[in-house]
């Protein structure tokens, strides 16, 4: 008997060693504040069997250097923030070092500091980092993968001491960069307002929605288009766009458009606004409706005011009367 009491005790440490961790990429979005392109992601984790804490580790990632420029640590182009992963446990804290290991590889420490109780690292990939990345050149691939090799061996539990083995971390995150407008122009021909756009390269956009406005205050600005315009989803070839704005307009008087792209995670992003001025026409002679007609209010809805255009037949009279909702007249 005791025999087999020493066997068992010899086989139950075998089967504690070799639990792993796993890195992955997840939730990678683009981003644009103040004028200035990001790129944003979360750096995952899970174990491959439960009953471990996550302790302190290295993360470090390859990337494409023309898309975001060498150095961006150094350089402030790079902002690295906890995940959920790393929320402080009970008496005890996780710390994130970040700094470029190469000048196209950055490199994130996230430093376990407290006793064995760290947070639990799960089967299901769990949120370790995010990153938001400033973008050099819209025209380029992000070309990020983890540096599997150095990452290998440098894992631990939260008593900094047991390893994690194996070490995986082959997931690649090679997506083009975002829409990149390079023309967005209005012109007036035919009597009416054409916007006309041109991107030189698109990453999962999925359409547009054309707005405008009587003034520069997007606020109160009204969508022009009933149908989102079909946007080309992801190309790093230049597409051409063009709308007309059927919405009447009046002489002397300016308008402002916008553009609003909008990617398949459901993130938008705003360009603009141009003016268009409508040109006087001196020789311009109206023509006499052949119907009396009551045409649509633009914009609609509105805020604080909208414009009702009508036609009235030749040697005809007319009542316009307007009701607020409670259908009382104005």
């Amino acid at each position: 008997m005791k025999i087999y009491l020493l066997i068992v005790i010899l086989i139950i440490p075998f089967f504690l060693v070799g639990i792993g961790i796993n890195f992955s990429f997840d939730n990678d979005e683009l981003t644009n504040n103040a004028g200035v392109d990001y790129f944003e992601f979360d750096i995952m984790a899970n174990a491959t069997a439960t009953g471990t804490r996550i302790g302190t580790g290295i993360v470090l990632i390859d990337y494409n250097i023309n898309a975001f420029g060498q150095s961006v640590s150094n350089n402030n182009k790079l902002t690295v923030t906890k995940g959920t992963l790393l929320q402080n446990p009970v008496n005890s804290f996780y710390n994130v070092i970040q700094n470029d290991n190469q000048p196209a590889r950055f490199a994130i420490t996230f430093e376990y500091l407290g006793d064995d109780n760290g947070n639990q690292l799960l089967l299901g990939a769990q949120q370790l980092l995010h990153v938001k990345l400033e973008i050099a050149d819209t025209q380029e691939y992000s070309g990020l993968s983890f540096n599997s090799s150095l990452m290998d061996g440098q894992q631990y539990y939260s008593n900094n001491t047991t390893k994690y083995d194996p070490v995986t971390a082959n997931d690649v995150l090679d997506v083009p960069l975002p829409v990149t407008l390079s023309s967005f122009t209005t012109v007036y021909s035919n009597n009416q307002p054409i916007i006309n756009w041109v991107t030189q390269s698109e990453s999962n956009d999925i359409g547009w929605n054309i707005y405008r406005a009587n003034s520069s205050n997007l606020g109160q600005a009204s969508i022009l288009n009933f149908n989102t315009i079909p946007g080309n989803g992801t190309t790093s070839e230049p597409s051409y766009y063009s709308f007309i704005d059927e919405y009447d307009v009046y002489e002397n008087f300016t308008y402002w458009y916008w553009l609003e792209s909008i990617c398949g995670s459901g993130e938008t992003e705003m360009f603009g606004p141009v003016s268009l001025t409508i040109p006087l026409d001196n020789n311009y002679i109206p023509e006499i409706p052949m119907e009396t007609e009551l045409n649509q209010n633009f914009p609609n809805p509105f805020n604080p005011s909208t414009s009702i255009s009508f036609d009235i037949k030749e040697n005809e009279t007319g009542l316009l009367s307007i009701y607020n909702v409670k259908d009382n007249l104005l």
